[in-house]
């Protein structure tokens, strides 16, 4: 009778510990994120949230141009290592990106 006992108890042991296991498993069915992280894509309009940081400066975004399609080629270098793939730009694409460039340049230039 003891070893019966022995063996309920074991086993009601095992089941909560299974059961306390498998509760935040079950909790976690959303996979959503509470703060939702986007990928800044080159040439986009920067977020208006506050704690966006600006790139390094050892992150460049160089074009190229492509004679043989006649697109530009928007490539990203950490240390003047290519990251990822090349993003391909019409003409009317690399020129708002340009002018868009450009411009910050200017207004980051006057307000030093």
């Amino acid at each position: 009778m003891i070893i019966n006992v022995w063996r309920a108890s074991v086993a009601f042991l095992i089941a909560v510990v299974c059961v306390s296991l498998s509760t935040p498993l079950l909790a976690q069915q959303d996979s959503a994120m509470r703060y939702e992280l986007k990928d800044k894509k080159p040439g986009e309009d920067k977020p208006a949230n506050l704690i966006d940081l600006k790139d390094p400066p050892n992150i460049k975004t160089e074009y190229k141009y492509d004679p043989a399609t006649g697109n530009y080629l928007e490539v990203i270098t950490i240390g003047g290592k290519s990251i990822g793939s090349p993003r391909v730009l019409s003409l009317k694409e690399y020129v708002r990106a340009k002018e868009k460039r450009d411009r910050e340049g200017y207004y980051r230039k006057k307000s030093n």
